[in-house]
């Protein structure tokens, strides 16, 4: 079954925002207008390894790296590389920016923007956290690495094409992002299966992404004394697709019918450990349209 998805906001460039200062307003926006209704057993059982341990969940935000454009760099004293921006970029700077007279375009490493379709994944997670009466703290991964967050339940929401956490943590499941030399694109690349399978973007006549994925993936987060830990990764290609893989595990009814399959299995509750593709119909700025299951892989039972 395809699930549509609505959006308030266009991005461009595959929608880059001026930071988390927006991500919060956004996610306060959600909490205060949100209400409560009749909680889905399977949205409970999902969320349930990360609600029933700890008295704060630590949501952490992947921040590409990209290059900063402006004009005003040399009023800026700070200790980081500058660079003169190529000639191409003035006309393209000139029609989003006004452009003084006689300035120049400089570019500068940037690390601290959030994509579009993180923001709205940030939002629903929020929002679902918060039906659960959960407790949340949000970290951009540069405040947040990795080895702080081991023995924590953690929310990451971030893709391996950028984010060293993502990459380790997804190293070794059975579905990751991959690039493909012979397509010369990121991919959905299953290793763990019974074979190697791709699952391959599609694009439009421009080159701009019509169908992509996304991608859950639950995994132990160590072992401490009071318990297990665990960390829920949304990724997938482009924030469309981690959009997309939040929407479905947000959604009461696309959890309730994941349960129905892992009966199918033989399980008689949750996995431990497992992963599931969400495939997603994008705009051509990188907004999510619609979504739909496409497979899971059981990691632990």
């Amino acid at each position: 079954m395809v699930r549509s998805a609505f959006h308030w906001a266009s991005g461009w460039m595959g929608g880059f925002l001026a930071g988390c200062v927006l991500v919060s307003l956004a996610a306060l926006a959600l909490l205060l207008y949100i209400e409560e209704p009749g909680i889905e057993p399977a949205l409970r059982h999902a969320w349930s390894p990360l609600i029933t341990r700890d008295p704060e969940i630590v949501i952490c935000l992947g921040t590409p790296l990209h290059l900063l454009v402006t004009p005003y760099l040399d009023a800026m004293e700070q200790d980081i590389p500058r660079y003169p921006a190529p000639a191409e970029l003035y006309d393209l700077f000139s029609r989003y920016r006004d452009l003084p007279k006689d300035a120049h375009l400089a570019m500068e490493p940037a690390q601290k923007s959030v994509l579009l379709g993180n923001v709205e994944a940030l939002t629903k997670i929020l929002g679902t956290l918060q039906v659960l009466h959960a407790q949340v703290r949000i970290l951009p991964e540069t405040s947040a690495p990795l080895v702080a967050l081991r023995s924590r339940n953690v929310v990451l929401v971030a893709s391996p094409w950028y984010s060293r956490s993502a990459s380790v943590l997804l190293e070794k499941t059975p579905w990751t992002t991959r690039w493909d030399q012979a397509s010369r694109q990121i991919a959905l690349f299953g290793q763990g299966l019974d074979h190697e399978q791709w699952l391959m973007p599609r694009r439009g006549p421009r080159g701009e992404y019509q169908e992509v994925f996304g991608l859950v993936t639950v995994l132990p987060n160590d072992f401490t004394p009071q318990g297990p830990r665990t960390i829920i990764v949304f990724s997938g290609i482009t924030s469309a697709g981690i959009q997309g893989a939040t929407e479905f595990f947000t959604s009461g009814e696309d959890l309730r019918n994941l349960a129905e399959r892992f009966r199918e299995q033989g399980l008689t509750g949750w996995p431990k450990a497992y992963q599931v593709v969400v495939r997603c119909r994008s705009s051509a700025d990188s907004q999510l349209l619609s979504y739909a299951y496409e497979s899971h892989a059981i990691i632990t039972k």
